[in-house]
């Protein structure tokens, strides 16, 4: 499935930026029906402490 697949949009500079993880959604994109999002920044914290600890 689409699980873990990023939300993007491209910000008034004109770079992208991954605002959220798909979740969950009933069927693939489909009209009319909602699809369910995890908010990227409230994971900020732990996602750069896992890459500081990469380095």
């Amino acid at each position: 499935g689409d699980g873990g697949a990023p939300l993007v949009c491209q910000t008034n500079t004109g770079q992208f930026q991954v605002y959220g993880l798909v979740s969950w959604g009933i069927g693939c994109a489909s009209s009319g029906v909602p699809g369910v999002y995890v908010n990227v920044l409230n994971y900020v914290p732990w996602i750069n402490q896992q890459i500081a600890a990469l380095a």
